[in-house]
């Protein structure tokens, strides 16, 4: 009699346990996914509490609907290319100075952590020093990218105070 009920008993326990699944889930009023094959979108309605914190060097988003990241391997230009990028950490002004022969036009990219272009600006000229102001921008970590001819040539990762 025991045997006949333990024998269920455990069927039943070892199956519940093994039919449950780690994934994220939410409980909303609605929500959706739609993909063409070269743009998708995802959006939750209803999230109760959402905030971003970041503190330099780490991001911590709060959630269901999580930041993609996709990393992009970057083409190295073998030229005779001088550029530098001072103060760093900065409060007010960064200061880029470049030579990059043969060009036509240099733009320079200042990118927030999460991917957003900040400014972006082009300039004529090979050899040139900028002073870009940044004290409308909050106290962060930012990237400045250079580019030429739309090919990265230098990224610098600046802090500012």
């Amino acid at each position: 009699m025991k045997k006949t009920i333990l024998l269920p008993v455990f069927i039943c326990f070892f199956g519940f346990a093994f039919s449950q699944s780690i994934g994220p889930d939410i409980i909303t009023s609605s929500g959706n996914y739609h993909d063409n094959g070269t743009v998708s979108i995802s959006w939750t309605l209803g999230e109760g509490v959402i905030e971003t914190f970041s503190d330099g060097n780490t991001i911590l988003t709060q959630g269901f609907q999580q930041p993609y990241y996709d990393l992009v391997l970057v083409e190295t230009i073998d030229e005779n290319i001088n550029i530098s990028c001072y103060p760093n950490p900065t409060t007010q002004f960064i200061n880029l100075e470049w030579q990059i022969p043969g060009t036509n036009e240099v733009s320079v990219e200042i990118i927030d952590m999460t991917g957003r272009i900040l400014l972006n600006k082009n300039y004529k000229e090979d050899n040139a020093k900028k002073q870009i102001n940044l004290s409308t921008f909050p106290q962060a970590d930012y990237f400045i990218r250079l580019a030429k001819e739309g090919k990265t040539v230098k990224t610098y990762k600046i802090t500012k105070y």
